[in-house]
């Protein structure tokens, strides 16, 4: 499809916060942003840029320098391949699956394992399938290697407060509010949280970040 034709969709047409009972944006204009709109929504606010494509990796790569939304934006994605044209530019890039898996699980045998000096951060799930990928090892093992852990997707409160506990720089959420009002509980209680090397990125898609 066209830039002009994917702009002519109905972005919010599927979106539901009650499993189908109500679709709130639905009609309301909202429409797919290019990448430079997204950037300008989000403000002054840090950036996750997830690569899907090679070509979308080619593509950053190219609109990457001299842009100033470069200092605040940490490329990625599951495909180190992909992501690496626009990793040679960026300030920061978050691990890729390559660099994630032997350390997770050469971590679970005790041996270890260390993440590659370049990448800035890690942005996991709480487990991939039946092996649990944060761990208290795992947040230690990335801090060591000055490298933060943002996990996703993070919804409930309970598990939200779990992860802060364990150390997590982050937490990426469809509900960034309430993880928002939980990061702010801690801070008042005077708990420790993680120091976070560099910014912690926001997800400019269907999830927003909340920094530790």
């Amino acid at each position: 499809m066209t830039l002009e034709e994917l702009r002519r969709l109905d972005a919010g047409h599927g979106f539901t916060p009650d499993f189908g009972r109500t679709h709130p944006f639905r009609g309301r204009g909202v429409r797919i942003p290019t990448l430079d709109e997204a950037i300008e929504a989000c403000g002054e606010l840090p950036i996750i840029c997830e690569i899907k494509t090679a070509k979308a990796g080619r593509l950053l790569a190219e609109w990457l320098p001299g842009n100033p939304a470069r200092e605040r934006m940490i490329v990625g994605g599951f495909d180190l391949e992909q992501v690496r044209p626009a990793a040679a530019v960026a300030r920061w890039r978050c691990a890729s699956r390559r660099d994630l898996t032997p350390m997770v699980l050469l971590g679970k045998l005790g041996i270890p394992a260390k993440l590659p000096a370049d990448v800035a951060a890690a942005m996991v799930p709480v487990r991939k399938g039946a092996v649990r990928v944060v761990t208290p090892g795992f947040v230690r093992r990335c801090h060591a290697t000055g490298a933060g852990v943002h996990v996703w997707t993070v919804n409930r409160p309970d598990e939200m407060r779990q992860l802060l506990a364990l150390g997590v720089d982050g937490l990426i959420s469809d509900y960034p509010a309430i993880a928002r009002r939980i990061v702010e509980e801690r801070r008042a209680g005077g708990e420790g949280l993680a120091a976070v090397p560099d910014p912690v990125p926001v997800e400019p898609d269907t999830h927003a970040g909340v920094q530790a």
